[in-house]
């Protein structure tokens, strides 16, 4: 009991892996239904209820019927059935075999398969794992040039890859765009594929480095903040200062214009008693008032 609880939660890992790998790669923002189809597994669901209860001796040719379904991309829950791991220490040889197909379909390329020496695929077979392949030199690289493409797929027609690239698109497994002109395949989005049990230790680390990171640079930004908002107070607290000096400046100068009035009257004022011109009341004498008659 406690081995299958462990292998579920490795399985849960796994598919909230790759449903994380497709939406975080590169931040796509496109609808997720046709992903979700292709990665959530429920495209298993009829296949691994047949396949429960199954002899060993007759999955070859459930897994065959699996890996020609253009609806299933996935296989990691399939490989978790404890028959079909039976398979791989099956004394019989195309058994062993087609357990090796099944892996290679999960975590492969076509370049394994090439190298693995295992009966001719379907052509059905054939086009997916080339499919596959190219999804996985997607999560590789952003920008894929047609000579890596045509050598990992066996390919030697520039018309048919540029068809099975196209069809990738079509089938949801890839979001990008050809470049004839530089013969290069630009990616913005591909799916997750499987995951190997093994490889789960080595994905923590590699989400726990990330993660270390994000927080160096949370913290970096967090201080940033805080320097932004000290000055934008400081800048606020020049702002008043400078506001409450100008409010003063203009009531010392309405004050000032609001006397100048009483001044410039008080100035007549004693410019009209400082007159010469004029008696000791500020009043001009009569001309020749106290001369003497002469008889």
């Amino acid at each position: 009991a406690a081995a299958g609880t462990r292998l579920a939660l490795q399985l849960l890992i796994i598919n909230d892996f790759k449903l994380y790998s497709y939406q975080n790669r590169y931040h796509n923002t496109q609808p997720m239904s046709r992903i979700n189809e292709l990665i959530d597994g429920s495209q298993l669901t009829h296949h691994l209820i047949s396949a429960k209860g199954r002899s060993v001796a007759t999955l070859p040719t459930l897994i065959s019927m699996i890996l020609s379904d253009p609806n299933t991309y996935v296989f990691g829950e399939i490989l978790a059935l404890e028959n079909v791991q039976k398979m791989s220490s099956s004394e019989d040889e195309s058994i062993r075999q087609y357990f090796q197909l099944l892996e290679i379909f999960a975590y492969g390329t076509y370049t394994d398969y090439k190298e693995s020496g295992l009966p001719p695929l379907s052509e059905a077979q054939d086009l997916k794992l080339k499919q596959l392949t190219i999804a996985a030199l997607a999560a590789q690289k952003r920008t894929i040039p047609y000579s890596l493409l045509l050598d990992s797929l066996n390919i030697e027609n520039l018309r048919e890859l540029e068809d099975l690239i196209i069809e990738c698109i079509y089938q949801g497994l890839i979001e990008g765009k050809l470049d004839q002109e530089k013969q290069q395949l630009e990616i913005d989005c591909t799916i997750g594929r499987d995951v190997r049990i093994e490889d789960i230790d080595s994905m923590i680390n590699t989400l726990s480095t990330w993660k270390d990171k994000s927080q160096v640079l949370l913290e970096e930004i967090n201080l940033k903040i805080m320097h932004a908002q000290t000055e934008d107070e400081q800048i606020k607290s020049q702002k008043e200062a400078f506001e409450k000096n100008l409010e003063e400046k203009k009531g010392v100068i309405k004050t000032s214009l609001a006397e100048e009035p009483e001044q410039q009257m008080m100035m007549d004022q004693d410019f009209h008693f400082m007159d010469p011109s004029r008696g000791p009341r500020g009043r001009k004498g009569r001309k020749g008032r106290n001369k003497h008659r002469h008889m």
